[in-house]
């Protein structure tokens, strides 16, 4: 026969299982994706089309894996920012209206201010913001959804802005650069100087190309004209064409510019000082002192690696 103190030790287990099975299957509560907006899979997007009021539209593909600025510019773009315009597939909504039941032009969606279209077919339409809690109003397959407002700058943003600010394509080879008054052609691994510099190294032409193949501009804009300096080429391998940067001055700030692609590189001094000029070569008594520095380093590292004799007893 259970007496008092078993009968409450089994009442207080079944209520552990009781609020294990609650924390556990939580009863009565929706699956998180119940209110998501789309069942689209990021995955299988290889298309996007942004469409703005006060903007040209831009539009992006997916080639080899990689997203590609299809227009207004024709260029490799920065992958972490298009793919931030998926994001919007993961989105939960506070609520939701039929549009029949609602008048379209009270949240400015009968000329939404912003538009994102998926695979040319899944179209989502940006309105205006609700007063109290700033939520935005969205429109997607005859429904109006109200989400919160962090996507809605994503897509007003400028065309450059999801550009890549490389100089060069990914994996550039570079056989010869053309400089105001310098020419370097890459021949046999060994670079050929026009006119040769004073104390001319195969090194110092190494060490550019190197600088040229991982230049990063500050930002990319559009092409305006400025004062014009000069041109720069830069050759590279299995092309026939060269890529020519012109390089111009507008207000005081420097840039390579691509007329033809309609974009130009905002550089700091430092980096068109670094591009445009070859690095200074090092004198030969420089590179003894440089060779005498490492071995002593490497020698004082050997000598303070080593274990430190305990005292004889």
């Amino acid at each position: 026969m259970l007496t008092s103190k078993s009968k409450l030790n089994i009442a207080l287990l079944i209520a552990v299982a009781f609020l294990v099975l609650i924390v556990v299957y939580k009863p009565g509560k929706d699956p998180e994706d119940k209110y998501q907006i789309s069942k689209l899979e990021k995955s299988s997007v290889n298309h996007i089309r942004l469409e703005r009021i006060e903007a040209e539209p831009i539009e992006f593909t997916k080639l080899n894996g990689k997203w590609e600025m299809l227009s207004p510019f024709s260029l490799a773009t920065t992958q972490i920012n298009v793919e931030s315009l998926l994001d919007l597939l993961d989105y939960n909504y506070h609520a939701v209206y039929d549009h029949e039941k609602i008048e379209l032009k009270k949240y400015h969606l009968d000329k939404p201010h912003a538009t994102i279209i998926y695979n040319k077919q899944h179209r989502f339409d940006f309105g205006t913001t609700e007063a109290l809690n700033k939520y935005r109003y969205l429109s997607h397959q005859n429904k109006m959804y109200i989400v919160d407002d962090y996507f809605h700058h994503r897509i007003l943003g400028s065309a450059t802005s999801f550009l890549n600010h490389a100089l060069l394509p990914e994996g550039s080879q570079i056989v010869e650069i053309n400089l105001p008054n310098l020419n370097l052609k890459l021949d046999d691994g060994s670079w050929q100087a026009k006119p040769i510099p004073e104390k001319f190294s195969n090194d110092q032409a190494n060490e550019l190309a190197d600088k040229w193949r991982n230049a990063h501009a500050s930002s990319v804009v559009e092409y305006k004209t400025g004062t014009s300096i000069d041109n720069i080429s830069i050759h590279l391998a299995n092309t026939d064409k060269p890529l020519v940067f012109e390089l111009l001055k507008n207000a005081q700030v420097y840039y390579l510019a691509r007329p033809e692609l309609k974009i130009m590189y905002k550089l700091t001094k430092e980096q068109l000082r670094d591009l445009i000029k070859l690095p200074a070569a090092i004198a030969p008594e420089q590179l003894e002192n440089n060779a005498s520095d490492a071995k002593s380093d490497a020698k004082q590292n050997n000598t303070e690696s080593q274990p430190t004799p305990s005292p004889s007893s």
